[in-house]
């Protein structure tokens, strides 16, 4: 009977054990911070803050997506911007992302359609700057054409430096800033990132029209 009863004490102090690591787990991983996500919408803040002087209306052009990780970049970047003086979101397109078969035709190009990219530029004509975390699939438009002569400033993302998007945007002068996908993370010798600005300075770069 002894043994029993010392059977099932084990038993239960071995269960709550278990039960409050998996609560330590659970806890770790929602306060964990998203490194990557955090250290891509930081830098667009800290870029579109730099390009308006730090005042004006963004226009932020996400992925439709019911991942965290993918949404994560833009509510970074609306959490960074409240700090940059009286910069505001003026309104967040969240735009369906293409087929994957399309997408493959155009690697390292826009997850979105240049048709929802270029509605979402017409429905918010009033923005000093847009915020693209879909790339910039379009080439020259009138509508672009429009926004550029207006003083609209353009800051996309693009997921690989191998991109013929990329290279026409840059090089057409379509886009102020672009921040790049290293093809190759940047040595350190610090070991892993630390911050989100050590993130992003290994995996990212930025990119200007000459």
């Amino acid at each position: 009977m002894k043994n029993k009863r010392l059977f099932l004490v084990c038993a239960l102090i071995c269960l709550a054990g278990c039960l409050a690591a998996l609560g330590f787990r659970r806890s770790s991983s929602v306060h964990a911070e998203p490194m990557p996500e955090r250290a891509l919408g930081e830098a667009a803040a800290e870029a579109a803050g730099e390009l308006l002087d730090n005042r004006g209306q963004v226009l932020v052009i996400a992925e439709a997506a019911a991942d965290a990780v993918q949404n994560g970049p833009a509510a970074a970047f609306e959490s960074a911007l409240r700090s940059k003086g009286a910069v505001s979101v003026a309104a967040v397109e969240r735009l369906k992302p293409m087929d994957r078969w399309l997408r493959a035709k155009t690697p390292g190009g826009s997850s979105c359609s240049a048709g929802d990219f270029l509605m979402a530029l017409q429905k918010h004509g009033q923005a000093d700057a847009v915020v693209s975390f879909v790339g910039f699939p379009i080439g020259e438009s009138a509508e672009l054409t429009a926004l550029r002569q207006r003083g609209c400033k353009m800051i996309a993302v693009f997921n690989s430096s191998a991109s013929s998007e990329l290279n026409r945007a840059i090089g057409n002068h379509l886009v102020d800033l672009a921040i790049v996908l290293r093809q190759d993370v940047a040595p350190s010798t610090d070991g892993a990132a630390k911050t989100a600005r050590d993130y992003f300075s290994r995996h990212y770069m930025i990119v200007k029209p000459n």
